[in-house]
C-alpha cells in the first residue's frame, strides 16, 4: 500500500470536518435568533428548515458511501466542500425562508457526503498501525467545529449574514487546501476500487442500533435548534454567555 505524510491527510480532513459539522451545520440554532427576527420565521418554519439539515444527511451519506466505494474517496471529499460553500453562501445572502431552506438543505448535506470518504482515506493512504489514531483525529473535527461556531457567534460580528459569509470563505480555502492533499485515485495503477452495491441485507441485525439512533435524534433535535433561542428568552445573559452555552452544550451533546 502507498502511503502519504500523516499530517498531510489528517490535518485538512480534521478541519474539514469541523467546517461542514461545526460551521455548515451546527452553527444555525447558534445564529437562529437573529435569523427569524430578520425573515420573521416562525418556531414552526425555524424547525422545518432545521429539519433539512438531517434530511439531506440521510440522503447524502447513503449516496457517498456507495460513490466512495467505487471511484474512491477524492471526488466526494471535494463535493462535500463544494456542498458546504455553496449552503454557506446561500444562507449569507438569503432574501428570504425559501432560499435559507436551499442553503440549509445544500450544508446539511455536506456532512454526509464528508463522512465516508475519510475513512476510506485513511484506509488507503495511511500505515496501518496509524489508522485508529487518525480515524480519531478526523472525527474530532466535530468538536473542534462547534467550539469554532460558539466563538464566531460572539466573536465575529452580530450580523449573521456576514458571519455565514466569513464561513463561507473559511470553507473555500479549506476546501482547496483538501485539493491538493488528496491524491487522486485514477494516477496510481496499484488503486482499484470495486463498485458498490445498495442492499439491505443486515438491517435486521442493526434494529437496535436503528431505534436507540433514532430515539436520541428525536431526543435532541429540537435542542440544536432552539436551545439559544430558550435560552435568551428564558434568562438576563449577554452574548458571550450565550454563545458559550450552545457551544459547551453542543459539545456535551456530540
Amino acid at each position: 500500500m502507498n502511503t502519504i505524510k500523516f499530517s498531510r491527510l489528517v490535518l485538512p480532513g480534521v478541519i474539514m470536518i469541523a467546517v461542514t459539522y461545526g460551521l455548515a451545520r451546527f452553527s444555525f440554532g447558534l445564529l437562529l435568533p437573529g435569523m427569524k427576527e430578520s425573515l420573521e420565521m416562525s418556531e414552526f418554519v425555524s424547525g422545518m428548515i432545521s429539519s433539512l439539515f438531517y434530511l439531506a444527511y440521510c440522503f447524502t451519506i447513503i449516496f457517498s458511501t456507495v460513490v466512495t466505494t467505487r471511484e474512491g474517496p477524492r471526488r466526494m471529499i471535494i463535493s462535500a466542500g463544494l456542498s458546504a460553500f455553496a449552503g454557506l453562501l446561500l444562507m449569507s445572502i438569503t432574501p428570504n425562508a425559501w432560499v435559507l431552506a436551499l442553503g440549509v438543505l445544500l450544508a446539511g448535506g455536506s456532512t454526509g457526503l464528508v463522512s465516508p470518504p475519510y475513512g476510506a482515506a485513511i484506509s488507503l493512504w495511511v500505515k496501518e498501525d496509524k489508522q485508529g489514531k487518525a480515524n480519531t483525529w478526523i472525527n474530532s473535527g466535530t468538536s473542534f467545529g462547534i467550539v469554532l461556531s460558539g466563538l464566531g457567534a460572539y466573536f465575529l460580528t452580530p450580523d449573521w449574514r456576514l458571519t455565514y459569509f466569513i464561513y463561507a470563505i473559511l470553507t473555500l480555502l479549506i476546501l482547496i487546501w483538501n485539493f491538493r492533499a488528496i491524491p487522486k485515485a485514477g494516477t496510481s495503477s496499484w488503486l482499484m476500487f470495486e463498485k458498490g452495491n445498495l442492499s439491505i441485507r443486515g438491517v435486521k441485525g442493526a434494529i437496535p442500533l436503528i431505534l436507540a439512533s433514532l430515539i436520541l435524534g428525536i431526543s435532541t433535535a429540537a435542542f440544536w435548534t432552539f436551545s439559544r433561542s430558550f435560552i435568551e428568552v428564558a434568562g438576563n445573559y449577554s452574548n458571550w454567555q450565550l454563545s458559550g452555552f450552545g457551544s459547551s452544550l453542543d459539545c456535551l451533546v456530540c
